[in-house]
Formats: structure tokens, sequence, C-alpha cells
């Protein structure tokens, strides 16, 4: 189902809100029906790792001696002493204790 005033009538979602904002031709409601449309029409993401690797990764960030967090809630983000005091994110963290091999001359707990 799409109404005439559809912007992407080939992966109509046909919920009636759409149709009666396809009908004002606001163009960021235009925007919004065709991002959302194909958003519903992208194949779900398959996760990379097994949530057990992601989570025992998570606990050795969180264990990490280098890793200085500089609130006490860890929002505000973390310096890190391997990279001389550079500030790092939690991705970067990750991608820190992936990389770690039993050779590591200073691996994380």
């Amino acid at each position: 189902m799409s109404c005439p005033n559809c912007p992407c009538p080939g992966i109509c979602l046909g919920w009636e809100i759409f149709c009666a904002w396809a009908h004002s031709g606001d163009p960021d409601r235009l925007a919004h029906i065709r991002n959302r449309s194909r958003i519903a029409h992208e194949p779900e993401p398959t996760p990379s790792l097994p949530a057990a690797t992601t989570l025992a990764r998570l606990k050795r960030v969180a264990l990490c001696p280098d890793r200085r967090i500089a609130s006490p809630c860890g929002c505000s983000g973390a310096s890190c002493d391997r990279k001389a005091g550079a500030p790092v994110t939690h991705a970067d963290c990750l991608d820190c204790v992936a990389s770690q091999s039993v050779t590591d001359p200073r691996p994380v707990p």
C-alpha cells in the first residue's frame, strides 16, 4: 500500500501517519518517511562477537591498571598510561584488550 504522494513507494510501510505527512509535502517529514522506511527494510545486523566475549573484554577494560577514569562514575572519559595519559574511549580500550596476546609484556588482567 502506498499513497499517491509517497516519497518511497517501493518500500512503503503503509502507516497512516506517514500517508498524512506525505500529503503535507513537508520536506522534513518526507525525509523522515524515507529514512524510517529504509531502516525498516535493511537486514538485521549480525553481531560480530558473542556476548560472552564482549562482556569479558569489558571486564578487562574495567580492571585495566593503565586506565584512569576522570570521574567516579566513569562517564566523562578516561586516559591511558600506555598512551602517555592521552584521552581514550571505551572503544579504544576494547580495541586494546582485543589486540593483546599472551606475549604482551604488560597484559591487562
